[in-house]
């Protein structure tokens, strides 16, 4: 899935974020990945993701080289890969449903389908109650989970996290890495950078740990609990698989959140004829059946 061969990042005049690093990470895997302030971390993701550029060597995600990769070719790459930062970066004004659906109405997702993915996505990580909140009503732990229904609402192949439980005391930390071993489990790749070394050892996951730039070492740490797939989860997981649609995570062109490329209302859904006062709409739910039946 993911291979850097001697991956080297060098920024002028004298710094090598990245140097000569050789990894291979598979499909499906879970990789902790640890370092001090400045080893390394977030370059080391953001050459994975495609924002950066190697200066030597060769980094390859999902079969394409990305030092070769066409520039019109690699944006549709990171539209397959989920990144969730420390700051949730959310828009205060507008819902927290609205702003899970943003990346959809980016690529002008048909509304009925982007209505049904967000919702999928809210059920996913508990926050169906919450979703026409604005995103400063909710808990820092909250706003982290809207974060991420944000990043997996096509559930993209890959997803990275750079410091994601950095602003989280450990109980909310663990809730979260519950919510990725889950994510995990249904077979996304993930790669989580953190300080947190405890969280990492925690987890029966591999353990990278950055020094200067260089892979110091390639760990698996002790056994945790299971977290376990759900019923619930594989239900909520059918309705994110369709692949008719990918987007990317940070928008690359700004968009009008009071109007839709497609022509259809704004993507609330009370504004929508066929959600206003029908609570009991089946087309209105991401329950039993009637996820495979409306996507």
């Amino acid at each position: 899935m993911i291979t850097l061969l001697g991956a080297t990042k060098f920024y002028p005049p004298d710094q090598f974020a990245i140097n000569q690093v050789n990894l291979q990470i598979d499909e499906g895997e879970m990789i902790f990945l640890m370092g001090h302030s400045g080893a390394g971390k977030s370059t080391l993701l953001k050459l994975i993701s495609g924002l950066e550029e190697p200066t030597r060597g060769q980094v390859i995600v999902d079969g394409r080289n990305l030092g070769q990769i066409n520039s019109k070719r690699l944006p549709e790459l990171r539209r397959s890969i989920g990144i969730l930062l420390q700051n949730p970066w959310l828009l205060n004004e507008e819902s927290v449903f609205d702003n899970v659906a943003l990346p959809l109405r980016i690529v002008s997702c048909p509304w009925r389908e982007r209505d049904k993915r967000v919702r999928a996505a809210l059920k996913l990580v508990g926050l169906n109650p919450n979703e026409m909140r604005p995103p400063c009503a909710l808990s820092t732990g909250e706003q982290q989970r809207v974060a991420l229904a944000r990043a997996l609402v096509i559930r993209p192949k890959i997803l990275l996290a750079d410091e994601p439980t950095g602003n989280l005391d450990p109980e909310l930390s663990e809730q979260l890495v519950d919510k990725f071993m889950q994510l995990n489990e249904m077979g996304t790749t993930m790669i989580i950078a953190t300080h947190d070394r405890d969280l990492a050892n925690s987890n029966e996951k591999r353990t990278l740990i950055l020094e200067h730039g260089r892979l110091k070492s390639d760990v698996v740490a002790k056994p945790r609990k299971e977290c376990g797939v759900t019923d619930e989860l594989l239900e909520v997981e059918s309705s994110l698989s369709n692949d008719s649609v990918v987007i990317s995570v940070a928008a690359e062109s700004p968009v009008d959140l009071k109007s839709d490329n497609s022509g259809s209302p704004a993507s609330k859904p009370a504004a929508a004829d066929e959600f206003e006062g029908k609570a009991d709409n089946p087309a209105s739910k991401v329950e039993g059946s009637d996820v495979d039946r409306y996507l």
